[in-house]
């Protein structure tokens, strides 16, 4: 049934036991990082499941390195469309670091939770706000939003309660969980590019909501169903394209 969870034993070892005995083995832990960084990205963007509180402590790793283990996941969120789509698409602006977007949706978000005396205030001074913020990454070729974020949680919360915007708690959760995979892959490969590893998913996840939409709307869901099976190998195409991109920088593209 959907409304019973079911926890099975997993045997494994904390994540940073498994890293420090693991220290050697650059080829396993750079494949842990990709599989760290898809989980997180899944269970955010694409399965709407998502553990509400994600911390160092709650990862483990089973001790052949082929999978993480998330404890405590009983403490888990699921959404209905409209709010997940609203997390996802506030989320997705922050890692295409388009702050101007982002600070729009987190405006409109917050207006529709609240009274109508305690609205927003100066809207477009916070939108500048979080406009410069994703500015800073995207004019920086050392730096990206998804692998800085928790550098920027402390500045957006900064930024709201000047303004009086009501963070979405779901939101919140989400960056926070961003912000611990990003830990868990540079401690695994501090090369790492995460948002090669999470655009494609991202993208999967976008392609299949909007496809849901239409379905929902004109009552075309065959019709529907080969869309997203197409976007769905389009967007194989796009993750393939973005490891072969050698010297071009997607970030700007």
């Amino acid at each position: 049934k959907e409304e019973i969870l079911v926890e099975s034993f997993c045997d494994g070892i904390p994540f940073w036991q498994w890293n420090q005995e693991n220290v050697k083995n650059v080829e396993m832990r750079n494949k842990m990082c990709n599989v760290g960084v898809r989980t997180v990205c899944q269970m955010i963007f694409k399965d709407n499941f998502i553990h509400q509180d994600l911390h160092p402590g709650n990862i483990f790793c089973s001790r052949d390195g082929k999978k993480f283990i998330l404890l405590d996941t009983g403490m888990a969120s699921e959404y209905d469309d409209d709010d997940h789509d609203r997390i996802i698409s506030i989320l997705t602006a922050f890692i295409r670091m388009d702050g101007e977007k982002a600070g729009e949706l987190l405006i409109k978000d917050s207006n529709a939770r609240t009274r109508d005396d305690d609205k927003v205030l100066h809207e477009k001074e916070y939108i500048a706000k979080i406009t410069e913020l994703t500015d800073e990454c995207k004019f920086n070729e050392d730096q990206y939003l998804m692998q800085k974020l928790g550098e920027y949680i402390g500045r957006m919360f900064d930024a709201a309660q000047k303004h009086h915007v009501l963070m979405n708690p779901a939101f919140v959760s989400c960056s926070l969980a961003v912000k611990v995979v990003e830990g868990v892959a540079l401690a695994l490969n501090p090369d790492c590019e995460i948002w090669r590893i999470a655009n494609p998913i991202i993208l999967q996840s976008e392609i299949a909501r909007k496809t849901k939409k239409l379905g929902n709307t004109f009552g075309v869901s065959s019709i529907a169903a080969k869309i997203k099976g197409e976007a769905e190998l389009l967007a194989k195409r796009v993750k393939y394209a973005a490891i072969d991109a050698g010297k071009h920088n997607p970030k700007r593209e």
